[in-house]
């Protein structure tokens, strides 16, 4: 596992996004706002409903969480989880 600081840093001197993701498979009941999608959500029957790297919103999650209730896509979806940015973790005093 990496340094996250030290990843930061080295994100920020490349001006790329300094915002750390893990990636989670989570259930869909446990998915939630600002969470992205790793690869296309499809239905079952191989229709794509959201393609990869959409970032979900309450819109999004309430038509997954009606198609899930439906049984028409899978049970746990695999997402990047923002777990912080720059200025996470540091002492503001």
């Amino acid at each position: 596992r990496y340094d996250q600081e030290a990843v930061r840093h080295f994100l920020a001197s490349i001006g790329s996004d300094t915002t750390i993701t893990t990636i989670e498979k989570l259930q869909v009941r446990q998915l939630r706002p600002g969470v992205k999608l790793v690869e296309d959500l499809c239905l079952k029957d191989g229709r794509t409903l959201l393609t990869r790297g959409t970032t979900l919103n309450d819109d999004a999650l309430k038509i997954i969480n009606d198609i899930h209730g439906r049984g028409m896509i899978r049970d746990v979806i695999p997402v990047m989880i923002p777990t912080g940015t720059e200025s996470a973790g540091r002492d503001s005093t």
